[in-house]
């Protein structure tokens, strides 16, 4: 009999390995993955949407004003899944709504990247 296949970690877990990654690229790759999962399966969305929003958003926003442009684009796909996810998107406090806005029109007024500037002008955030 075959062992069983390795558990996957669970969602807090991979929420807070990613946070503490240094490569923020491949943290980004990782919670991509994950936002993958949540389009799927309304389960791990809800598991990410209890990991989520306190950890990742203020690194999301940190990440989104890095020059190092890989970064900053992965922040911003990150960023804006977590603003367009029902699910997500539902568990984000006033306050820290109020600061996502904050930083991204700082960030839409100060940046130089062109890839910046195609996924700003190409964002529907409805409020």
């Amino acid at each position: 009999m075959p062992p069983p296949p390795p558990q996957q970690p669970s969602v807090a877990r991979q929420v807070s390995e990613i946070a503490a990654e240094p490569d923020r690229t491949a943290a980004y790759a990782r919670l991509l993955h994950l936002h993958r999962a949540c389009a799927d399966e309304p389960s791990a969305a809800a598991d990410l949407a209890a990991a989520s929003p306190s950890a990742l958003l203020p690194l999301l926003l940190r990440d989104a004003a890095d020059h190092d442009e890989s970064v900053s684009a992965s922040a911003l796909k990150c960023l804006g899944f977590a603003l367009y996810h029902p699910v997500l998107v539902s568990t984000i406090s006033g306050q820290l709504a109020q600061l996502v806005l904050a930083s991204l029109v700082q960030l839409i007024m100060t940046t130089n990247m062109k890839s910046g500037a195609f996924l700003f002008n190409n964002w529907r955030i409805q409020l």
